[in-house]
């Protein structure tokens, strides 16, 4: 395990789980900013409190809700093969009935802050048991396509195909903290804790392994934030806001080789 790796899992062991907001230390400067339209963060503590807030089902809204759980990385940031970064974790209705309503998978997501993994589902919105969740929806839409591969290859049923894809790939957010869209100005993301440990992360550890051929790196989002220059071939950049990973593209020809496919 590298520095940057454990810098980075143990400043988020250390994060309190118990109530919001959830801040990481280092990152409370967030509940300060504001502009003409009123703050820029939001500490709802439950579905009923969004529901009634200014912001409810606003899809253009760029308010981050620290009353959710952050989101930093899914999956096994030390053995996945592929590691996807995006800006940061979305916003849907469920968001805040899974974590009030459902206790499994609200558990699943601290144990993954701690990397505490469920071995056979390290990446947790590759678990079936948590497939009703916008999470589990998303990302198996993203990956159906590879599910079938594995299945086909292996002889094994769907769930067991999501289980060696979910150890197999970790996804990284720049910064960790859920909004319907992603809007915090860049002098802001500069100067948080989070980002800096996260970028330090991909740049001491993931990228080093990339060029030596461990692992595939796809950016999928924030290209210029992640700051990565002179990239092995093992690192992908997607163009515009898609991120689609059908077995075709480049990025679907990069899952596939690490994937063994």
């Amino acid at each position: 395990m590298s520095k940057a790796h454990k810098d980075l899992v143990d400043a988020w062991r250390k994060l309190p789980s118990e109530k919001g907001p959830y801040l990481l230390r280092g990152d409370k400067l967030l509940l300060n900013l504001s502009n003409k339209k009123g703050p820029l963060v939001s500490t709802h503590t439950s579905f009923k409190e969004y529901s009634l807030g200014g912001d409810y089902n606003n899809r253009n809204s760029t308010i981050i809700h620290t009353g959710l759980l952050p989101v930093p990385y899914l999956g096994d940031l030390k053995r996945a093969k592929i590691y996807i970064l995006l800006n940061n974790p979305g916003l849907g209705d469920l968001d805040y009935i899974a974590e009030d309503r459902f206790p499994e998978l609200r558990r699943s997501i601290i144990r993954s802050l701690r990397q505490e993994l469920d071995p056979d589902y390290p990446m947790i919105y590759l678990n079936p048991a948590f497939s009703w969740h916008g999470g589990g929806q998303y990302w198996i839409s993203r990956f159906k396509q590879y599910i079938s591969l594995i299945m086909s290859k292996e002889n094994v049923a769907f769930h067991e195909a999501m289980s060696v894809l979910s150890k197999q790939i970790c996804c990284l957010e720049y910064l960790p903290y859920h909004s319907a869209r992603f809007g915090l100005k860049e002098s802001v993301l500069e100067t948080l804790h989070s980002t800096r440990l996260v970028k330090k992360y991909t740049e001491k550890d993931l990228l080093p392994r990339a060029a030596r051929g461990e692992i595939g790196i796809i950016v999928a989002r924030g290209k210029s934030r992640w700051g990565i220059e002179n990239p092995s071939d093992n690192v992908v950049f997607l163009k515009g806001i898609s991120t689609h990973f059908g077995p075709k593209t480049k990025q679907g020809q990069l899952i596939k080789h690490f994937l063994g496919l």
